[in-house]
């Protein structure tokens, strides 16, 4: 009796994560926002609540971003892409923050301290969403 050969499997395609799609659709919004030509003030105000608005409204994003992280722990491409998105966001509030201190309509203290708090890890966890345990 022979025995049949399994035929090598591919690695299955998958598309975005909700979560991907979300944080994505985020990160474009705020780009826009950031290339916007109004003033830097009313760019910042516009990009956090955009921001504060999509990790509130209904939840969604910190719903899945537990089960992301998670994933994207053995999932390198995944890991990636989450941290692509998050820079996205970084840098283009960053890029709102240093044209308002340019100009002297942002402060140099709350500009620094938006940095350091919001944007060195708080895009990756979320609100109230744990730091991964290693």
């Amino acid at each position: 009796m022979s025995r049949r050969r399994r035929a090598p499997s591919r690695p299955r395609a998958t598309g975005a994560l909700p979560v991907e799609t979300r944080i994505l659709g985020l990160a474009r919004e705020v780009a826009a926002i950031a290339a916007a030509t109004a003033p830097p003030r009313v760019r910042r105000d516009l990009a956090l609540a955009k921001i504060a608005a999509a990790f509130g409204e209904d939840r969604a994003i910190p719903a899945l971003l537990p089960a992301a992280r998670e994933r994207a722990r053995s999932d390198e491409t995944l890991g990636l892409a989450l941290a692509w998105i998050r820079e996205q966001l970084r840098a283009s509030l960053e890029e709102i923050l240093e044209a308002g201190v340019r100009v002297g309509t942002i402060r140099k203290a709350f500009s620094s301290t938006l940095k350091t708090s919001a944007l060195s890890g708080g895009f990756s966890r979320g609100p109230r969403c744990p730091a991964p345990s290693r």
